[in-house]
């Protein structure tokens, strides 16, 4: 089941286990805005927490694959996009592995489909810049 972010952000699923993702990439130049893999991770008290957290009551820790005890590593519910009154885009949490993964090959699809579309675009506008050059090369070919 997918999680709604104000239930994280208002401290109502603090100390449970959840599966957090999120792959966002609005400017094909640039990296990505986010790229959280998808994680088991522990929701925690911003109290607890070693660096500010802004918009939420909690964050996230992912789990240690061994001990399975919450690394030091800190996971906000907001990205950095935010600004006073906006807090960013939240990223997908949910209560199965299953769902959480199946969110992230989406949203990678999502990307994948918009580079192709630069890709073909980015294609058709080099082969006509190689026409123009082309017709300039046979005009000089008298000379």
């Amino acid at each position: 089941m997918k999680i709604d972010h104000k239930e994280i952000a208002t401290g109502q699923w603090d100390g449970q286990l959840i599966w957090v993702c999120d792959f966002r990439q609005e400017d094909l130049n640039k990296k990505p805005i986010r790229n959280v893999s998808p994680a088991q991770v522990k929701v925690r008290p911003s109290t607890e927490a070693k660096n500010t957290i802004y918009y939420s009551e909690s964050f996230m820790s992912p789990l240690n694959k061994k001990t399975r005890e919450p690394l030091s590593k800190e996971i906000k519910i907001f990205d950095n996009t935010g600004w006073r009154s906006y807090a960013g885009v939240a990223l997908a949490a949910f209560t199965t592995e299953e769902e959480c993964v199946a969110h992230y090959i989406t949203q990678c699809d999502v990307i994948i489909v918009m580079l192709e579309k630069a890709l073909a675009c980015a294609g058709e506008s080099l082969k006509q810049q190689i026409d123009i050059v082309n017709k300039l090369k046979t005009t000089q070919a008298g000379f």
